[in-house]
């Protein structure tokens, strides 16, 4: 985030306003996101799809179909876009679930990562663009994990070592 102030006054009385503006790109992202059901394109769990940022601040929408208490990665491959941001949106098509800029995993890469358990079944959407300015190319995996509860191996609680992923890259 960029901070930048500014004096501001006024020509009938000599009081002087400072001014704080605030820019940063995921606040930028979210007040342009513009989505349906209709704009988005479909990902299922299995082999990367090939997505394509081709101006600055684009977005590339995804939708998929989760299941309650099934686990879900959603992983970039950096191509041509050097830095991405995902953001996971919920069954109504605005509200953000779960964003991320950089994958905590590999400090060496821009790409992005997000491990989500779904609460309630339905279609949710991936809404993928480039960090500030980037353009580009990127594959978007989508891989599913166990459902169940109660945790423990096969509960889908990753968290308790009970999730197995299949499919995908």
């Amino acid at each position: 985030m960029r901070l930048s102030a500014g004096l501001l006054s006024s020509s009938r009385n000599t009081r002087h306003h400072l001014v704080w503006h605030a820019y940063s790109p995921r606040l930028a992202a979210l007040c342009r996101r513009q989505t349906s059901s209709s704009t988005a394109r479909n990902i299922s769990p299995g082999p990367a799809i090939a997505g394509n940022v081709a101006a600055a601040g684009e977005q590339e929408w995804f939708s998929f179909a989760a299941t309650a208490g099934a686990s879900y990665q959603i992983e970039t491959d950096l191509q041509t876009l050097d830095d991405t941001m995902v953001d996971l949106i919920d069954t109504d098509g605005h509200s953000l679930l779960v964003e991320n800029d950089d994958d905590d995993r590999n400090p060496n890469t821009y790409a992005s990562y997000i491990e989500w358990t779904c609460p309630a079944s339905g279609t949710y959407y991936i809404m993928v663009q480039g960090y500030g300015s980037s353009t580009g190319t990127f594959g978007l995996t989508l891989t599913q994990g166990g459902a169940g509860g109660g945790g423990g191996a096969g509960s889908g609680d990753p968290c308790n070592g009970g999730i197995t992923f299949q499919g995908g890259a």
